[in-house]
Parts: C-alpha cells; sequence; structure tokens
C-alpha cells in the first residue's frame, strides 16, 4: 500500500496508526454517531433497549447495549469494558440506565421495551429497569 500510495503521489505522507486510531476515527465515529442519533433515534417514536453481559475471550468484563427501532433498523450501540465491576442487577441496571438516557434524550417514555437473555441476573436488571 506504502509503495502504491508513493506512486501516486511522492510528497504524500500518510498519517500514522497513532494519528489514525487517536484522531482521526474517534473523530469520524463521534461524527456518525451524532448523525444516527440525529436521524434515526431521535425520529423514532419508540425505542427496544437490548442489553447483554458477558465475558470477552480475555476474560474481561463487558456490557453490550444496542437499539432496535419500530422500522426494524437493529443499531449497536455500544460495548463497555465494565472491568471488575460485578454484573449485579444494581450495577448493570445504572449502566444501562445511563446509556439509555443518553440515547432517548431522557425522555424514557420512548423505551417500550428492555431485551436480554434469561439468567437470573439479566431479569433482575430488566425487572429494576421497568420498575424505575
Amino acid at each position: 500500500m506504502a509503495e502504491f500510495i508513493y506512486a501516486l503521489n511522492p510528497l504524500y505522507k500518510p498519517p500514522s496508526r497513532r494519528v489514525l486510531t487517536e484522531s482521526v476515527i474517534p473523530r469520524v465515529f463521534s461524527h456518525l454517531k451524532g448523525q444516527l442519533k440525529a436521524d434515526i433515534l431521535n425520529t423514532s417514536l419508540y425505542l427496544n433497549i437490548v442489553f447483554d453481559a458477558s465475558d470477552d475471550t480475555c476474560l474481561r468484563r463487558q456490557l453490550n447495549i444496542s437499539v432496535v427501532v419500530p422500522s426494524g433498523q437493529s443499531i449497536f450501540w455500544r460495548n463497555i469494558d465494565t472491568g471488575s465491576k460485578r454484573h449485579t442487577a444494581g450495577n448493570t441496571m445504572q449502566i444501562v440506565k445511563d446509556e439509555v438516557k443518553i440515547i432517548c434524550n431522557g425522555d424514557f417514555s420512548r423505551v417500550n421495551s428492555f431485551v436480554s437473555d434469561t439468567c437470573h441476573t439479566a431479569r433482575a436488571t430488566t425487572k429494576a429497569l421497568c420498575q424505575d
């Protein structure tokens, strides 16, 4: 690839991996996430929140949150590395609630459902979210 770029323009120096990962990609991602929120999430009457907690392949605790809108679009919202924090119903509920507040701009009346797996903690988290 470097040879190809050099053949196109010997004076052009492509950005380094560090510049890409620390500056370019986060800026593009932030812009696209803002567009997604403005164009889809903010215009949907109802939001269905899907979450699941698990360990990744390195045994780090993870919480994934997605949103399904009435048109059927499923949007992966965020992966949260929860570190050593236990995935109790209370801990998970607070993390999910904080993200949902961002997703729905604080208008929780737009949340139509919470969906997760059937383990005891997920069911208790869903119950706590609905009661809250």
